[in-house]
């Protein structure tokens, strides 16, 4: 696409530039250019997984074939995954073939775009250190447990080693952004650079620590972030109850992305 993005597909399209550059471990599979788009990581996280809006075709007899196709990798697979949406651009029929195929409907969240990035004057909160982390095994590690909410399995090594391709590729690489209180991993938080704007992502605060301020101050630290790194624009999507603190942030709503999920 050239010229400017609408708003909403700068929502949408940094999404999936972020879900691709996932490829980068060579464990993941997936579709990188062309249709239909889709990633297929070895996690066993539907957030992980997915295919992100497709264009697929307006002929009847050609969908139940395309669905089949599209959905073949993760069945073979056996892991979850999540099929995103933005419904004012998706074909109407598409969300009952979804239904009709064995996903069901799981949530649908605002897309919100922080334009331009807001500079804030200060990140912190009393009690919290905010650091990004080097592109190295074990502070990833760190970042993985928090983000999981669990130590020494299986799923935090294959997260582990997703997100050090992230951070260590040689184009668009992902900050992490850990917070300690007390000397404690408490939250985390990513950056994704993309084309047009930049992507914060992965924003989870510790079970214990919630009701601090400290996902609003380490999301804050993110967008601190993007800007060092050349980006004047932010997004990403959040839960309802989320909303209103990202738009004391900056962000406002442009669009809505709705996922349906399949489970093995």
């Amino acid at each position: 696409m050239t010229g400017p993005w609408p708003r909403c597909l700068l929502v949408t399209e940094t999404i999936w530039e972020a879900a691709r550059a996932q490829l980068a471990d060579g464990r993941t599979r997936g579709n990188a250019g062309g249709q239909p788009r889709w990633v297929l990581t070895d996690l066993d996280d539907a957030d992980f997984n997915g295919v992100y809006d497709p264009v697929l075709p307006s002929a009847e007899a050609d969908r139940g074939a395309v669905l089949d196709r599209v959905m073949a990798p993760f069945e073979a697979a056996g892991r979850p995954m999540a099929w995103h949406l933005d419904l004012a651009r998706t074909r109407p029929w598409l969300p009952s073939a979804l239904r009709a195929r064995g996903l069901r409907y799981y949530e649908t969240e605002p897309g919100l775009l922080a334009d331009p990035i807001p500079d804030f004057e200060s990140s912190t909160v009393d009690g919290l250190a905010i650091v990004p982390l080097p592109a190295t095994e074990d502070a990833l590690r760190t970042w993985a447990e928090v983000y999981c909410g669990e130590e020494g399995t299986g799923q935090v090594q294959r997260l582990t080693r997703l997100r050090l391709a992230r951070a260590a590729a040689e184009e668009q690489p992902t900050t992490h952004l850990l917070g300690f209180a007390d000397g404690r991993p408490v939250c985390c938080a990513a950056v994704f650079p993309g084309t047009r704007a930049a992507l914060v992502e992965r924003v989870v605060t510790a079970e214990a620590w919630r009701g601090r301020g400290y996902g609003t101050a380490i999301t804050r630290a993110a967008m601190d972030v993007a800007l060092g790194r050349g980006c004047t624009r932010a997004v990403l999507t959040s839960s309802p109850d989320g909303q209103r603190i990202y738009e004391r942030l900056g962000f406002r709503t442009e669009c809505r992305v709705t996922r349906y999920l399949w489970q093995p």
